[in-house]
């Protein structure tokens, strides 16, 4: 019995002796293929924050405030639908020098798409005295289907890179083994502002609306990337038939 194992155990490793010297790796390159592209920002988003507050002595209700803001906006022509709650909820805050134990706070979200639609509605949001305001995040309406063009285009820079090279081996690009995107930027580079925020109490709305009608303030463009690792198979080159 003894001896039937140690047969057995001796031809599996023999066996895998054999398959290890008869596999022979295939040639094969990797390369890099990168990508880019700049775009100008079409979507601006502004967090615009309403809380409830005393004016004089009346309390001016979130919903009050909304109503406002709703007419400021259709005012500077900007559609109503780019507004909206930016959670499902109201929050509230505790304050102790109110006779109520809770202050409704409420975070709108708005998009905008220029710099000159940035300036005049932080600039009406100053005049209504709004709780607090900024810009929360600089991207373009087409992000899914650029990064989408610039992972193609990536890919077909790894193959054209494989194939100058190989063509001076006289050698051919074969099928890919592997295809795996690099660690890519995010859609976008932030842009920076003179000014993008404001507050109850602050002057910073006014010194961005001064910043814009001088030139100063403005929208980068915004870069998109990809960039993807490709391994392909090599095959020999065949030679034309003459």
């Amino acid at each position: 019995m003894r001896i039937k194992k140690t047969m057995i155990a001796l031809t599996v490793f023999l066996t895998s002796i054999l398959n290890a010297q008869t596999t022979i790796e295939k040639p094969f390159i990797e390369v890099i293929g990168k990508s880019e592209m700049t775009v100008m920002p079409d979507q601006i988003i502004v967090s615009i924050v309403l809380k409830e507050r005393e004016k004089g002595k009346k309390i001016k209700s979130t919903n009050e405030q909304l109503e406002v803001l709703k007419n400021e906006l259709k005012r500077l022509n900007i559609p109503l639908h780019q507004l909206s709650l930016k959670h499902s909820n109201s929050d509230y805050i505790r304050v102790r020098f109110r006779k109520t134990d809770l202050v409704n706070k409420v975070n709108y979200h708005l998009i905008l798409k220029n710099a000159k639609e940035v300036n005049e509605v932080f600039t009406m949001l100053d005049e209504i005295d709004v709780f607090k305001a900024n810009i929360t995040n600089v991207t373009h309406s087409k992000a899914v289907v650029f990064k989408k063009e610039m992972r193609i285009s990536a890919i077909k820079s790894a193959r054209d890179k494989a194939d100058y090279l190989l063509k001076e081996l006289n050698a051919e690009r074969g099928l890919p083994l592997i295809v795996r995107e690099e660690n890519s930027t995010p859609f976008y580079h932030s842009n920076n502002l003179s000014a993008n925020s404001i507050s109850y109490g602050s002057p910073k709305i006014s010194n961005y609306s001064k910043n814009y009608n001088e030139g100063k303030v403005g929208f980068r463009k915004i870069k998109i990337t990809a960039q993807v690792y490709v391994k392909f198979l090599i095959k020999e080159r065949k030679s034309k038939v003459l």
